[in-house]
């Protein structure tokens, strides 16, 4: 008789996660801008693209803000089309109300529609905008990601902008220390210090001079080296400290439209109210901005990283290891 062999096993191959980094088809679990607090009056509706999702964020009677998906749960029509009724929206279509957390509470036009609900969101108000977090419930404080920042700054909020590249990649950009020289004229002094932390940040810090003499006149550092740093949070922040030889802090803020491309906000916290600062203050801007956007408007991010991208690398772990929703 032959003996059956019982332990044989087979090995089964566990199937890989799906990167996160750069996906327009993955959303991570972080807050993201919705609109500007003055864009969102009492009553009013406003509908945004959220990667592959449509939210509705709203203030309702009472002032308080609050974030949905877009789909009435009856027959799907569009909820940014109703109307704000006391805390809830009214559809337009058959005039269902759903309630703040999402489900439809009992009303003359839909009485057993109680089982029905669509997914609500967190959401916060801060520094003149509105934030929704993408996930049922938030896993990280808003204010944890300028954690430092004194309340009496001046906000200013620019124009927000379009550009045709992901938010994690227009959001990384600064902790490549390798194109400040080739794109931006400016010399590191010493080699960058890159620090990590939570939630979900990393961090790279700077000495570095400007080889041009105008754009050292204008921001006012002549021969001192511009000491600064850059940290990227969480997939969907980034800001910028100066410390010397003046302060500012500017953050960047990234929501990735239906495309994959990035819906951009960015604020300044300004600690002057002088002509003179603010002049040093909008010509750095400049320096920082208006090259890295046209490059990266036409990026075809497929990266082939060296030695020198280890910082960069590392922020596309930190991203690629946190939850979606």
């Amino acid at each position: 008789m032959e003996t059956l062999i019982l332990n044989k096993t087979t090995e089964t191959k566990r199937p890989q996660r799906e990167p996160v980094f750069n996906n327009p088809s993955l959303l991570v679990c972080t807050w993201y801008v919705a609109c500007r607090s003055r864009d969102l009056r009492h009553g009013s509706i406003r509908s945004i693209e959220l990667g592959p999702k449509r939210l509705v964020v709203y203030r309702d009677e009472s002032g308080q803000i609050h974030a949905m998906e877009a789909r009435c749960p009856h027959m799907g029509a569009d909820l940014a089309q109703g109307r704000v009724s006391g805390t809830n929206i009214q559809c337009a279509f058959h005039h269902w109300q759903v309630g703040t957390d999402g489900a439809c509470p009992p009303t003359p036009n839909n009485e057993q529609s109680i089982c029905r609900r669509v997914q609500h969101y967190p959401t916060s108000e801060r520094w003149g905008l509105v934030f929704v977090f993408n996930g049922p419930e938030a896993h990280f404080d808003l204010l944890d990601v300028l954690g430092n920042l004194n309340d009496d700054c001046r906000v200013k909020l620019m124009s927000p902008k379009l550009i045709r590249c992901h938010p994690h990649v227009v959001l990384g950009n600064g902790l490549d220390a390798a194109h400040l020289g080739p794109l931006h004229g400016v010399d590191l002094v010493e080699p960058p210090r890159v620090n990590q932390g939570e939630p979900h940040w990393i961090e790279t810090e700077i000495r570095a001079r400007l080889r041009n003499p105008f754009w050292s006149w204008m921001i006012g550092v002549g021969s001192q080296p511009l000491r600064a740093r850059f940290r990227a949070v969480a997939g969907s922040f980034a800001y910028v400290e100066i410390t010397e030889p003046f302060r500012l802090i500017t953050l960047f803020t990234g929501r990735p439209t239906r495309e994959g491309h990035c819906a951009t906000q960015t604020v300044l916290f300004l600690q002057s109210r002088s002509p003179r600062y603010m002049a040093r203050c909008y010509a750095l801007m400049f320096i920082l901005l208006h090259a890295d956007h046209h490059i990266l408007d036409h990026l075809d991010f497929h990266p082939g990283l060296t030695e020198q991208d280890e910082t960069f690398a590392k922020y596309l772990e930190t991203v690629n290891a946190m939850r979606t929703y």
